[in-house]
């Protein structure tokens, strides 16, 4: 019997579903130290429906800088807001294997009164950067 559903299938090891488990920005240090690794297989990391913000953000961006199996990062429906986005926007731009990153409903784009809503720019100039290299970016349910 299947344990996971749908188009994104991958053999034992290669995905490994977090969703909905009370993740925070402690336990993102756990998970870059998983990801760092240089046995880590994990090519699809599912993270949606947590408490990560823009800590826990970092941590899992510097995974990515070292990190050359991930290609599918979900984080949907975590309060990462624009600094989240930026830490992982920026080391988007050298890693090589991330080809789909989802950050729906993740506060992006909701700033204070009177802040400049930078977040479009950011992911522009992640794109610019990344050239081809990217299949997708959800940022569906932000401002």
């Amino acid at each position: 019997e299947k344990l996971f559903c749908g188009d994104e299938e991958e053999p034992p090891g290669e995905r490994l579903t977090l969703a909905c488990k009370g993740i925070d920005d402690h336990h993102c240090a756990d998970i870059k130290r998983y990801l760092v690794d240089p046995r880590c297989l994990c090519k699809s990391l599912w993270l949606n429906d947590n408490k990560i913000r823009h800590d826990g953000a970092k941590l899992l961006s510097e995974a990515l800088e070292e990190n050359r199996t991930l290609t599918a990062l979900y984080l949907n429906h975590n309060n990462i807001g624009d600094l989240g986005l930026y830490y992982l926007l920026e080391k988007l731009k050298k890693n090589t294997t991330l080809l789909k990153l989802e950050v729906g409903a993740c506060s992006i784009g909701e700033l204070e009164e009177g802040e400049k809503n930078n977040a479009a720019s950011m992911v522009m100039d992640a794109l610019k950067a990344k050239g081809q290299s990217i299949g997708r970016l959800n940022f569906s349910s932000n401002a």
